[in-house]
C-alpha cells in the first residue's frame, strides 16, 4: 500500500516534469544558441546590482498562481493557462495560497519543476 502510494506520486512528478519540459520547449523565441567558449564575453550589465526599477521589469518566463481555485501555469503575458493542476489552494499551507494568489514569477523550467513538485506532492 505504501509502494502504491509512493509509486504513485513518483509517477505524477515525472508527468509533472515531462509536462513542464514539453511546455519549456515549445515557448517561441527561446532558443538558445552557444558560442564557442572562446567568443563568450561576460555580460557585465547582468553582473551589476538590480535597481528595484529593473526588477519590475524582469524577464520571467511563467506565473504560477491560482486559477478557479487550482494551482495553475501561465506564460508570460498570457491570461489563459498553460496548463491546470488538481491541486486545490485550500489543501495548501496559508502561506503557499498566498504567494499563489499574488503569483509567483519563474525564471527557469529548473526552478518551474522545482515549485510545482513541491506544491502537488
Amino acid at each position: 500500500m505504501i509502494w502504491d502510494k509512493r509509486l504513485a506520486a513518483t509517477g505524477a512528478a515525472l508527468a509533472v516534469t515531462v509536462a513542464v519540459t514539453m511546455i519549456v520547449a515549445l515557448l517561441p523565441g527561446r532558443e538558445q544558441h552557444a558560442l564557442p567558449m572562446e567568443d563568450q564575453v561576460p555580460d557585465v550589465e547582468a553582473m551589476q546590482p538590480q535597481t528595484p526599477q529593473q526588477e519590475i521589469e524582469d524577464d520571467y518566463l511563467y506565473i504560477i498562481k491560482e486559477y478557479q481555485g487550482r494551482i495553475a501555469i501561465f506564460a508570460r503575458g498570457c491570461e489563459t493557462p498553460e496548463l491546470i493542476f488538481d491541486k486545490q489552494l485550500k489543501h495548501l499551507p496559508e502561506y503557499d495560497r498566498i504567494q499563489l494568489e499574488e503569483g509567483i514569477k519563474i525564471y527557469t523550467a529548473d526552478e518551474l519543476n522545482a515549485r510545482i513538485e513541491d506544491y502537488i506532492s
